[in-house]
Formats: structure tokens, sequence, C-alpha cells
């Protein structure tokens, strides 16, 4: 019996239009790590990031506030 299933087309350009691309990055003491991460996600690739802090006791919140000066795109969330 031969898979029915057809694989799933990859989007179009004009299908971009319709959708959010978001990009979460969880962060725990990620001060030396963030920025460097941040710099390697194309910048049209998405429409926003969200970093999510899960308590760092580094200076993790204030690496994310100051990429969040300079690329208003980036969003960031303490837990």
């Amino acid at each position: 019996m031969k898979n029915s299933k057809r694989p799933i087309p990859p989007l179009q350009k004009r299908d971009r239009k319709d959708c959010k691309i978001i990009v979460v990055m969880p962060a725990y003491n990620t001060e030396k790590t963030l920025l460097e991460t941040y710099m390697h996600i194309p910048e049209n690739s998405y429409d926003e990031i969200i970093v999510v802090d899960d308590a760092s006791y580094d200076k993790t919140i204030e690496t994310a506030k100051m990429i969040r000066r300079e690329k208003p795109k980036q969003a960031w969330k303490k837990q």
C-alpha cells in the first residue's frame, strides 16, 4: 500500500505576508552568548524575537534590554 500523504509544500513569498514568525529564545545566565546568538539570526527571517529569562543572576537582563534598544523587534520576558 502506497503512502497517500502528500508532502507539505514550502511557504511561498506570497504566503509569508499572512504569517508571523516569532523566535523564542530561552535564557538562563546567557550574558556572554545572548548577543552572539541574536546576531546569527538573519534580520529578515522573523517578525519578533522574545527572550524569556529564567531568573538569571548574571547580566542577561541588561544584555537583552540593550539589544531591544537597538532592535525594537526584540521583546523580553522575565519568569
